[in-house]
């Protein structure tokens, strides 16, 4: 597993689903969980054991390293194995409902993520245009519709249940859940609070927030990039 010592929000992307993809600080790279392809468990990265540690950009062979082979083929989990991993992992995250809600909440992003790369090829194939390092006003499709899955319904459902309205970002989570499922009426009910909670920046939540409040006026559930942040 690769970590990073530094890195930057240059040409960051972000989502109406609260996704935000920074080139320059790839998701590998802080993932809390990751699934092992050898013995199909989800695994939390602080309870992995810690085989060696590589110097910075140390040259490794790592077919050959002894070391290397050791360690057990990761990956990050799909929408998939996060929800097997909630599954798995249900005596443990039974009195913590919080916990549970955040697995819940990284799975149904993954859920996205094909939707996410559907509409960057969008761009690319029928409009020429190449989103890495573009301004999002400048992409000819900002969004995309995702399908509702019975399994994905069942899971949003259950994080809408718990999750936490006191934070912005997670308020918006919510209402953003409440829109994808349709439910138009209970996504603006919570997002009218939004902009009056203490941690509310505008430097950093306005974008989003009335981005969502129009897509909720119109009635629109599709995932779509937010105008780049001030």
């Amino acid at each position: 597993m690769e970590t990073l010592e530094s890195g930057n929000g240059f040409g960051a992307v972000e989502w109406t689903d609260g996704r935000l993809e920074m080139p320059m600080m790839p998701r590998r790279f802080s993932l809390p969980y990751w699934y092992c392809t050898e013995c199909n468990t989800f695994q939390s990265v602080s309870d992995m054991k810690i085989v060696d540690e590589m110097e910075v950009y140390q040259r490794v062979d790592t077919e050959t390293d002894p070391r290397w082979k050791q360690a057990s083929d990761i990956k990050e989990p799909g929408w998939r194995e996060y929800l097997d991993g909630v599954t798995q992992w249900k005596t443990r995250l039974e009195p913590y409902p919080d916990w549970e809600t955040s697995i819940r909440l990284l799975a149904w992003r993954r859920y996205n993520d094909r939707y996410r790369k559907k509409l960057i090829k969008q761009n690319k194939e029928l409009h020429d245009i190449k989103t890495d390092g573009l301004p999002t006003e400048m992409w000819a499709e900002k969004r995309i519709e995702v399908p509702q899955q019975k399994k994905m319904i069942e899971n949003c459902k259950m994080i809408a249940k718990w999750l936490y309205e006191g934070n912005p970002d997670k308020a918006m989570d919510k209402a953003d859940i409440f829109r994808w499922l349709t439910r138009f009426k209970d996504a603006l009910q919570i997002l009218k609070n939004v902009d009056k909670l203490d941690e509310f920046d505008e430097r950093v939540h306005l974008k989003r927030y009335n981005l969502l409040i129009n897509l909720c006026k119109t009635e629109d559930p599709s995932l779509g990039v937010v105008h780049d942040r001030i």
